[in-house]
């Protein structure tokens, strides 16, 4: 797939502390989403 290779190619292009920053704060978004969720399920919704 064209995309995917050409958005591997464009990361690589990227600084390393541009890279760090944007996995931290894509895992802290879905900490945040799944922590959420969570608090969602455990709410008593009968």
């Amino acid at each position: 797939m064209p995309s995917i290779t050409s958005y591997l190619r464009r990361g690589l292009g990227w600084h390393l502390p541009k890279v760090v920053c944007f996995e931290l704060f894509t895992s802290l978004v879905m900490a945040f989403i799944s922590w959420q969720l969570f608090a969602a399920c455990q709410r008593p919704s009968a």
